[in-house]
């Protein structure tokens, strides 16, 4: 790769990757714009304060997992800043996910949050699929998306603990549009819900509620997932084990879509717990899932789950809501699950327990016949969903209206 940094000049700003030398006044532009008005730590409003810190900046774009554009306003001040994860996914997924979109207050409305994330664009050409969380209090950050090219794929209540409180944002996608998107063998989603949520995403005229593809197996009706013979236990030494296997092997035979997406580091207080389940027979070990909880974010999202066995999945889905809930107490609390979109059973359970699609990403795995799509689930408690849109500015984006008017019909 070309280590010389490659510059896009317009007659206002110069946009250019980043090196470590840029990290104090990167961190510097972080905390200007995370502090809250009233004053408090700029650590307390990002989902990723080691972005706060120049050491951990440097580290990230020295690191190579990472590409970092700055902008810099005539003079050679810096004054934008975007990255990205190059690949959260399995070595083919080539999923690309961008973060840290920011410019300087005394600079914004003029191009350069657009410029930096087209910069990144090109940059990730070899991706197959790049996600992008827009802001929705500011009707600039899901301008900066849609400018990049970005469709909405989904909306996520109460994302992340902001400056102006616990913000929703618009989950947005590139992908090759002429990607064959589906789930296993070519068939449709195979629940309401997903499907009625592709139609929103994919801007297709709306259908019967009735799911397309074969029956989906029944659902079970007792209302309680079924688990016998498995016992689940919090266990985060046992559970890592099942995680540090090869890299970019992701066990995704459950349905459940395991990622390795940027996650915060925060060493003062706590903030981020990764947790361990353990499923057990009477006589092994046979499953294991992995969630990451951020405490002020009050967000949960279960980034793996190893097992071969449906009764093993939904026994450890179940066991890691009650555990999340008990953690949270009476406060917020989200929790976040991706499923592959042709998996009924995982998507049955998970409705179990009260969590609803919230995201649709076309195209988005790789799969042994082309690529798979994928759902986003969400539970909520200690919140309501109605109530999360109150601030959502990116109503007004006719296309995320959508999205976001179809995700509010399945709240339970």
């Amino acid at each position: 790769m070309d280590k010389q940094p490659s510059k896009i000049t317009n007659a206002r700003y110069t946009v250019r990757r980043a090196t470590p030398a840029d990290a104090q006044a990167i961190s510097a532009l972080y905390v200007r714009a995370y502090t809250p008005a009233n004053g408090g730590d700029a650590r307390d409003y990002y989902p990723f304060p080691q972005i706060m810190s120049p050491d951990g900046v440097a580290a990230m774009i020295a690191g190579g997992k990472v590409v970092w554009l700055v902008g810099e306003a005539p003079g050679g001040t810096l004054v934008g800043s975007a990255a990205a994860m190059r690949n959260i996914g399995d070595a083919p997924d080539q999923i690309a996910e961008v973060f840290g979109v920011v410019v300087d207050a005394t600079h914004r409305h003029g191009g350069l949050g657009s410029a930096l994330v087209g910069g990144l664009v090109d940059e990730l050409a070899g991706s197959k699929f790049i996600l992008c969380e827009a802001r929705t209090d500011d009707a600039g950050g899901w301008k900066v998306a849609r400018n990049a090219g970005f469709v909405p794929v989904g909306y996520e209540p109460y994302a992340h603990s902001m400056p102006v409180g616990f913000e929703s944002m618009v989950l947005t996608g590139r992908w090759h549009r002429t990607s064959h998107s589906h789930g296993p063998n070519g068939k449709a989603p195979r629940t309401g819900q997903a499907h009625r949520l592709r139609e929103a995403v994919m801007g297709l005229p709306s259908a019967a509620d009735a799911p397309s593809g074969p029956r989906a197996p029944a659902q079970r009706d007792d209302g309680v997932l079924s688990s016998t013979n498995v016992r689940v236990r919090r266990d985060d030494l046992a559970g890592r084990r099942w995680f540090d296997g090869p890299a970019d092997m992701f066990d995704r035979s459950a349905g459940i879509v395991g990622l390795n997406p940027l996650q915060g580091v925060d060493h003062r207080n706590g903030r981020f717990t990764h947790a361990y389940y353990v499923a057990s027979s009477e006589y092994s070990e046979v499953g294991a899932a992995r969630v990451v909880y951020d405490r002020v974010d009050a967000r949960a999202r279960v980034l793996g789950l190893r097992t071969a066995a449906p009764d093993v999945c939904a026994a450890l889905l179940q066991h890691l809501v009650n555990d999340l809930l008990r953690l949270a107490g009476k406060d917020r609390l989200v929790i976040i699950v991706l499923v592959d979109s042709g998996c009924s059973q995982a998507q049955a359970d998970l409705t179990k327990l009260g969590f609803f699609p919230t995201v649709y990403l076309p195209a988005f795995v790789a799969a042994p016949r082309g690529r798979n799509d994928a759902v986003q689930y969400t539970r909520l408690a200690g919140c309501s969903l109605g109530d999360s849109t109150s601030a959502v500015t990116a109503k007004h984006w006719p296309e995320a209206e959508k999205v976001i008017t179809q995700v509010l019909r399945f709240a339970p």
